[in-house]
């Protein structure tokens, strides 16, 4: 038995599914949560990867990312995890090296990414929206628009 195979057992004997492992592609579903699934999948030998797609996100615009961006940097909302992106698609994502999660502390680290995880499907993607929403100016400024804001201001659409 592998040390990931390790972590995964100890994740299931928390959520009460004694034998859970990872499958042949490397991959296991762990719990959901609503309609959303956690999922682990092997990265190598020695990394294990958590993730919950947040679609809510998918497809982001600029102002989205940047936000994305924010919320990686700052890290207060995405715990140990952090906000990817992947074929346009958005999730949280957390890895696990087996030099620094053990088997004993592989429930609470669980825990902490599914209350995490949580939060991004409760409120955290909808705040996310409105601030990327509010960042982002107006197509189209009017010539009274620009004087408010104080400066001389080329717009160019390319």
């Amino acid at each position: 038995m592998s040390q990931l195979d390790t972590l995964v057992g100890a994740i299931g004997s928390l959520l009460d599914q004694p034998g859970l492992g990872l499958g042949e592609d490397g991959k296991t579903i762990l719990t959901r949560l609503g309609e959303r699934v956690v999922e682990a999948r092997r990265l190598d030998g020695e990394t294990l990867e958590l993730a919950v797609a947040l679609p809510d996100l998918d497809y982001p615009s600029e102002a989205m990312m940047t936000e994305i961006l924010q919320a990686n940097s700052l890290g207060a909302a995405t715990g140990c995890g952090y906000l990817a992106l992947e074929e346009h698609r958005v999730s949280l994502r957390e890895r696990w090296h087996t030099a620094t999660v053990t088997a004993d502390g592989a429930p609470g680290r669980f825990e902490g990414f599914v209350e995490c995880a949580g939060y991004w499907l409760a409120v955290g993607c909808d705040q996310l929206l409105e601030r990327a929403a509010a960042a982002t100016p107006p197509a189209e400024y009017s010539g009274e628009e620009l004087h408010r804001m104080g400066g001389d201001m080329v717009l160019m659409r390319v």
